[in-house]
């Protein structure tokens, strides 16, 4: 997948996204397996206000959701990425999660890495944020796709009935990190320690406010003592 990189979209890419999304609605129609509509795929509708299309409840996306795979330099593939989905998720918080719509690949990049490309962005993009997990949706009765998910490490933890479509609903949690900030401001995670790291940190606090613990200048008259012994 060297040859793979994604980026963040911007105004002017809104025309590759449309054509990302329209080469996905014809190639899968060509398989017999429909999923949105050309309709449904149009910035008019991808941008207005949430509404239920034919398949799926879309609207409020932003150019800056989505980011675009190329593949040697030709837009390969698309996803779209928002920190608040009340329509699917309605109990989750904003800012909590990461939610993952609109997951697209064109038909010549079919098989070519840019869907795991995609997913992997997805999780980094979910620990730069600090968010606690990372969350999707699919038709609960395309098991190619479930599969997929399931291989990146997605669990299922619901179906239920959205209008007519059964959802499935999966959830990625992240490693639990402790957040902090660096010198320019942007917010880096750092892994909580484990608890035998706790300790030996503890360890090393009490033996330095030990009085009786004899001190040295440096490590070589540490290592000096150590050879008497």
């Amino acid at each position: 997948m060297s040859d793979i990189t994604i980026k963040q979209a911007q105004e002017n890419d809104i025309p590759t996204i449309e054509g990302i999304l329209r080469d996905t609605v014809n190639w899968l129609n060509e398989m017999g397996q429909p999923l949105w509509s050309a309709d449904e795929v149009t910035w008019d509708k991808l941008s207005g206000n949430p509404q239920t299309g034919a398949h799926y409840i879309s609207g409020n996306y932003k150019a800056s959701d989505f980011y675009i795979a190329y593949l040697g330099g030709a837009p390969a593939g698309c996803m779209a990425l928002i920190d608040y989905d009340p329509s699917f998720w309605p109990d989750v918080k904003k800012g909590e999660s990461l939610f993952i719509h609109k997951l697209a690949v064109t038909k010549a990049a079919r098989r070519s890495g840019v869907s795991d490309a995609l997913m992997d962005f997805f999780k980094e993009r979910g620990k730069d944020r600090g968010v606690k997990a990372l969350r999707l949706d699919t038709d609960a009765s395309r098991k190619k796709t479930r599969a997929f998910y399931e291989r990146h490490g997605f669990v299922l933890v619901n179906t239920r009935m959205l209008g007519p479509f059964d959802v499935a609903f999966y959830v990625y949690d992240l490693p639990k990190l402790t957040c902090d900030r660096n010198e320019n401001g942007r917010a880096v995670t750092v892994n909580t320690p484990n608890a035998e790291t706790v300790a030996a940190l503890l360890e090393a606090e009490r033996i330095v406010k030990d009085p009786s613990v004899r001190r040295y200048s440096d490590v070589e008259e540490a290592l000096r003592e150590l050879r008497k012994s």
